[in-house]
């Protein structure tokens, strides 16, 4: 509930990052020597490694991420550590014993963290006309830099990576920047995000499954997903939409009159208008109120294990002259469920112009709602734009499109290694009206 607030010119840094990281400088088929960065605190106990933090302790968990600082990527990787034998040979190194070697690779970084999600590092709520500008961000802890419900938000030369000459590869435990159901404008430019265990941005909303039609203006909603729950998803005012959860489209609209979170998984509405009556079992509504406008630019997204971008609202969409460099997944991802994570929603207004996609995890630009069924004639998304990008691919797969019209392709650099068409480049699933034009494919 604040407004108008300006934050500039800080650094953020934290003493005991809560990831944890080593170097292997030797391994074999049954066992490594490891280095352990002088930060990462650790105890050894009946040959299990325990991490040590500011009071806190866990033992090392089977989900860690592989750094190769020659390659420049950051990959997951599951290696499970009940199988492993630890014993410290001085200071800070450490003998690990395996009957196979798991995955450990001579040279490479390997992060390790508890993965309970416990809080955010920032969280901004109900409020509006944030500006971040020279911020740098050495490492946080938690989903990073969490908006939920705020409107107007800015982001100017954020950096996000390790402290220089710090020789840690982490800078954010989770997501960097992730948008749950924010509205006005949020504007990412001149920045640099990198370093993280999870995606560097993502914008979504989301969406509540109706459990129960109380009267014909009332209804009981639930959210669904054991990690998104505990705050009003809707207030009296905001515009709603029925979603059909196997087709993901709408069915009918609404606006709220009262809203009322009855405990932290469940919500009563009552509505202005009737209620329809062809509601089915696991159908959601999503707040079509709180659905911002997006525009990145001027920014470099790598060192990701996971996807640069996740994208799921009705507004503006504008991403023009970034740099995605190696990211592990796809570069970009246009989603919407009502299934999973129950993230919404549809797009219906998406640019992507002169940015440079370079040996991204493939297809590089994902357009793929997580809908069971087709309805014909209809699509969950549409007018989506790609313009005047380079791609420089590591296989052969640029675009992947699942139930999308009105596609634009044109003007696009292929650099590719194989001698490929640019129909091959690309899969089309009940999508229609797909225009590609003016490319140019080189080696």
């Amino acid at each position: 509930n604040s407004k108008n607030i300006s934050i500039e010119s800080l650094s953020f840094d934290y003493y005991r990052p809560t990831v944890s990281e080593f170097k292997v400088i030797q391994t074999t088929n049954k066992f490594a020597k490891i280095e352990v960065h002088p930060d990462s605190k650790y105890k050894i106990i009946d040959n299990k490694l325990i991490w040590l933090g500011e009071g806190w302790e866990h033992p090392a968990h089977s989900l860690w991420q592989m750094f190769d600082h020659e390659n420049q990527t950051m990959a997951r990787k599951s290696m499970q550590v009940d199988k492993m034998n630890f014993s410290e040979i001085e200071k800070n190194k450490i003998l690990i014993k395996f009957t196979d070697n798991p995955g450990f690779v001579k040279g490479m970084v390997y992060q390790n963290r508890n993965t309970f999600r416990d809080y955010a590092a920032v969280f901004m709520n109900r409020s509006k006309n944030i500006i971040w500008k020279n911020v740098n961000i050495h490492f946080m802890h938690g989903m990073g830099v969490v908006s939920q419900f705020c409107e107007n938000i800015t982001f100017d030369a954020l950096q996000v990576k390790p402290k220089e000459n710090s020789g840690r590869t982490c800078a954010a435990w989770a997501d960097i920047l992730h948008f749950s159901g924010c509205k006005g404008t949020i504007l990412i430019k001149n920045s640099f995000l990198s370093a993280a265990n999870d995606d560097a941005v993502n914008v979504h909303g989301t969406h509540l499954r109706i459990v129960e039609t109380l009267s014909d203006k009332k209804i009981k909603v639930r959210f669904m997903h054991p990690q998104t729950y505990g705050f009003k998803a809707f207030q009296a005012g905001d515009s709603i939409e029925f979603i059909r959860a196997s087709s993901l489209l709408p069915f009918s609209k609404n606006k709220i009159v009262a809203a009322n979170l009855i405990n932290s998984k469940e919500m009563e509405l009552v509505l202005n208008e009737t209620i329809p009556k062809n509601i089915k079992a696991k159908d959601v509504i999503e707040n079509t109120t709180w659905t911002p406008d997006v525009t990145i630019l001027n920014t470099k997204i790598t060192h990701i294990p996971t996807r640069g971008i996740l994208l799921s609202t009705r507004g503006k969409i504008r991403v023009e002259n970034n740099e995605f460099l190696k990211t592990q997944m796809s570069a970009v991802l246009i989603s919407d469920d009502a299934n999973s994570w129950f993230e919404s929603g549809y797009v219906k207004d998406v640019t992507f112009k002169n940015n440079k996609f370079i040996d991204c995890g493939e297809p590089v630009i994902n357009i793929h709602p997580e809908n069971s069924e087709v309805v014909k004639g209809f699509f969950v998304h549409k007018n989506i734009l790609m313009s005047n990008n380079e791609f420089k691919l590591k296989n052969n797969r640029i675009l992947s499109v699942k139930s999308t019209d009105n596609i634009l392709f044109e003007k696009n650099t292929i650099y590719l290694k194989k001698e490929m068409g640019l129909k091959d480049l690309m899969h089309f699933e009940s999508s229609q009206n797909i225009n590609m034009k003016e490319n140019t494919i080189k080696d």
